[in-house]
């Protein structure tokens, strides 16, 4: 099946289809880009800033007949949207695939409406996967630091990366705090690294168990990433055969 659907979205979706294969990069690996570092000089026109991606998978849904559906999957702490696009038949086994967790990684998003576009367009090429998938894209999971670009999710409210897992997780840092955070451009101000806040289950999450008060509350009683929560509630909503 995953063979398929790599042979199918050919050149604009290779970047996808990695993904689908496991062909990803290993988690100790730096740099894990390509991203836009803070003292590259680079034009950014080319990438579709937030109103910009709206309109276009609005003008696409528009467009499609009926093919491609968008919804809202959440909203960041900047009030932007998070978008959900779902292509096809809900009938069919759903597949998932998610971009730019990461503001300053903004290459998934041009090829993920690449191919929202291709699939959209319900061409016969389109329809060999369609006929068996039904495929949920979300462009873009950070919008807010895509704005800015940083790598964080924008929030500077985070506090500073403690990534030590603390013994009431089962580590044996006693100043653990599981914190995985980002500094915004040696400004000594972080915001939260999106794609470290995935917990199926809140409370078995160190950034739960590791943060408490004086009175042994939890400081996050919740998820305090809006935007891993989208991801989260559009994995838990339609169980994907892979994301």
């Amino acid at each position: 099946m995953r063979y398929k659907i790599c042979v199918s979205l050919f050149a604009v979706a290779a970047l996808l289809c990695a993904i689908a294969s496991g062909a990803v990069a290993k988690p100790g690996s730096k740099p894990n880009g390509p991203w836009v570092t803070p003292n590259q000089n680079i034009s950014l026109e080319a990438f579709h800033d937030y109103e910009e991606l709206t309109a276009r998978l609005m003008k696409i849904e528009k467009s499609s007949k009926g093919l491609v559906e968008i919804e809202e999957a959440g909203v960041t702490g900047g009030e932007r949207s998070i978008w959900l696009v779902k292509i096809g038949d809900p009938a069919n086994p759903p597949v998932l695939i998610f971009t730019q967790q990461h503001g300053d990684e903004p290459h998934g998003t041009e090829a993920a409406l690449d191919l929202i576009k291709f699939l959209g367009a319900g061409s016969a090429q389109a329809r060999k996967i369609l006929d068996e998938l039904y495929v949920l894209i979300i462009p873009r999971v950070n919008p807010d630091g895509a704005e800015i670009p940083t790598r964080g999710n924008a929030d500077f409210t985070a506090p500073p990366r403690n990534s030590g897992q603390c013994p009431a997780a089962g580590g044996s840092d006693p100043n653990g705090k599981g914190i995985f955070s980002t500094e915004f451009r040696g400004t000594g101000i972080y915001s939260w690294d999106i794609n470290r806040y995935h917990w199926p289950v809140w409370e078995e999450s160190w950034q739960y168990l590791c943060n408490v008060d004086d009175n042994g509350d939890p400081v996050y009683p919740s998820n305090p990433v809006p935007e891993s929560q989208a991801v989260l509630d559009t994995y838990n909503l339609y169980l994907p055969i892979w994301a």
